[in-house]
């Protein structure tokens, strides 16, 4: 019998099947162990199986010695696989149809945080785009987010050193397996970053080191935050990767402004005018829209509820008063409910002045 980490990494390595079948499999069986005993008319039930990816499921143990090296390099380096069915797997990243069957963690992930926003930007930054970061980490700082970057040349490693100066949690993305650091140079900060937070992957040890890896990388990026900010970016490169698959997973998207004609604002501009993203005109003004009012300047006054709440209402409110801002689909799967159902009662919540929808489908209570 195998266990949950060994039938992830199964399908992790095994050839034809992918994430997103994986997923579905996942989601059909419940159990990712089940998958691997299951018949062939089962399998052939969940959508996007053919005969192909059900032959490959069926050869499984060809792969079981890769599987059993990678748990053995695992274990030797202190790395967690992180499975869908883990509590420890991040919500946001989970609500994407291509969100890794195994997410590759060494550090302490800090996935819980309700407030996490990703940072990207050109490899090549000016003057004007670092003090821009230094600016937004500045004011970002004081609501103890979380930090993501690609850990890459340029803003993003500039957004992650001053994350960390500031003593924020931090999750560095990264294009290959954890048996490395690219860039080299950037060894020196992976100390810091896992007292800090960690080091994520979905590429196993001594997986293929390809260009191609930054596009698939930048997914992990853009699902796990509520937010990514674009500080500087022409119109084609890895940070307009990650704005599109923030825009494709209903996430909010921000840009800082540039000089019209400048290449290092181009993306942003572009973005913009595409009514994609949103625009940083003023730190304090983009703040105050994300709805991060700090704790201490509610004075500690009670919350009075009305008194003709439902047992569900009463739920879905102490739910939201206790997580901070949460996603609909989020939500939804914590509290283990329809969509339809939990937004009829949202609806109920907002009349009642309970609740508040915020932009991106977030909820928060009032």
């Amino acid at each position: 019998m195998i266990t949950s980490e060994t039938a992830c990494l199964l399908l992790h390595f095994l050839p034809k099947i992918g994430v997103i079948r994986a997923q579905r499999l996942i989601r059909h069986f419940k159990a990712p162990e089940k998958i691997f005993s299951a018949e062939t008319k089962a399998l052939l039930s969940v959508d996007g199986m053919g005969l192909k990816q059900v032959s490959a499921l069926q050869q499984w143990e060809a792969y079981l010695p890769r599987v059993r090296a990678e748990q053995k390099f695992m274990e030797n380096e202190g790395i967690r696989a992180i499975l869908p069915i883990h509590e420890e797997y991040p919500m946001r990243l989970l609500h994407c149809p291509d969100a890794p069957v195994v997410l590759f963690c060494k550090g302490t992930s800090p996935f819980a945080n309700p407030k996490v926003v990703s940072i990207v930007g050109t490899r090549t930054p000016t003057n004007y785009g670092r003090a821009c970061t230094q600016a937004l980490l500045e004011h970002l700082a004081p609501y103890s987010p979380t930090i993501v970057s690609g850990f890459a040349y340029g803003i993003d490693i500039w957004a992650h050193r001053l994350a960390l100066d500031h003593q924020l949690s931090v999750v560095a993305c990264l294009a290959h397996g954890l048996d490395r650091t690219y860039p080299k140079t950037h060894q020196s900060f992976v100390p810091e970053t896992l007292e800090q937070g960690c080091l994520v992957s979905d590429f196993s040890s001594q997986a293929l080191f390809d260009r191609y890896n930054f596009l698939q990388r930048n997914r992990i990026i853009a699902g796990l935050s509520d937010l990514t900010v674009v500080v500087e970016s022409d119109l084609r490169g890895g940070s307009m990767n990650t704005a599109q698959y923030a825009w494709e997973y209903d996430r909010d998207l921000w840009v800082f402004p540039g000089r019209i004609g400048d290449r290092k604002s181009r993306g942003c501009l572009h973005l913009v005018q595409a009514n994609k993203a949103q625009l940083i005109s003023d730190l304090d003004i983009f703040i105050a829209q994300l709805g991060w009012e700090e704790k201490s300047s509610q004075g500690g006054t009670q919350k009075r509820l009305p008194l003709d709440l439902n047992a569900r209402e009463i739920q879905i409110w102490e739910t939201l008063e206790a997580q901070g801002k949460m996603h609909l689909d989020a939500l939804a799967f914590h509290l283990r409910m329809e969509i339809r159902q939990l937004s009829a009662v949202l609806f109920e919540l907002e009349m009642k002045s309970c609740i508040r929808a915020l932009p991106g489908k977030f909820f928060e209570a009032l």
